[in-house]
């Protein structure tokens, strides 16, 4: 999955368009079954959140699938600690879960 999200235009979320972005991620939710997604976006790089709402519509629309969206700093670990980032995933699998 790693590979294929850093080919070509996709390497930065605002280098590819947004339909690129879309067949890129369905195709990889198809490929590999998958059952959650989960944004950790720079929050730095506000220019991708646009794409991430997009995105997020796209999967629920198209795959009934909700993605858990939240901002990191890669720069300051104090932003987000590993605690809150644990936290927060472990939550929304928690939620998943219980749906499935």
């Amino acid at each position: 999955m790693c590979k294929k999200m850093l080919s070509g235009s996709i390497v930065h979320g605002a280098g590819a368009s947004g339909e690129e972005l879309l067949e890129m991620v369905g195709g990889i939710v198809e490929d590999y079954s998958v059952d959650v997604c989960i944004f950790m976006g720079n929050s730095g790089c506000r220019h991708e959140w646009a794409s991430t709402k997009m995105l997020t519509d796209s999967l629920q629309e198209k795959f009934g699938m909700s993605m858990l969206i939240f901002d990191v700093d890669n720069t300051d670990r104090k932003y987000k600690t590993d605690r809150e980032i644990k936290s927060a995933i472990a939550e929304y699998m928690e939620t998943v879960i219980r749906k499935l």
